[in-house]
């Protein structure tokens, strides 16, 4: 495995860590099932966690190996031949917006921490989340 496999399947991670947690915690409550608490802040520490860790490694990488700038594409969703109209998606990690990610994802294991204890019980906790 070469740097840009590294780099596109932490970056990837990174991505789609708090997005699955948000498709699970809304498919649940779209369907009416209901998850008990600990399910719910057990899934919210784990994307947070693996969010986290992945986005620290990307740090980490880009400060050793004097990486500014890396581009993560996913692909083209939308290809339109005849207008030559496209649509790709495509992530962007630099030096600046790394420690912001790491500090969201901090913010949010904090926050998810103190409202697992704090609203125990209490008739909103699935709402919350």
């Amino acid at each position: 495995m070469d740097y840009d496999q590294i780099f596109n399947f932490l970056g990837i991670l990174t991505v789609v860590s708090p997005c699955v947690l948000l498709a699970v915690l809304g498919l649940a409550s779209l369907f009416g099932r209901e998850l008990k608490e600990t399910t719910i802040s057990r899934l919210t520490q784990i994307s947070v966690m693996t969010g986290l860790f992945s986005s620290a490694v990307i740090l980490v990488m880009m400060l050793s190996l004097e990486i500014y700038y890396v581009s993560i594409e996913v692909g083209d969703w939308v290809v339109i031949p005849q207008e030559s109209f496209h649509f790709h998606i495509k992530f962007v990690f630099d030096r600046l917006s790394i420690p912001f990610v790491i500090l969201s994802f901090i913010l949010c294991g904090v926050v998810g921490a103190f409202t697992s204890k704090y609203l125990h019980r209490e008739p909103g906790y699935r709402r919350f989340y």
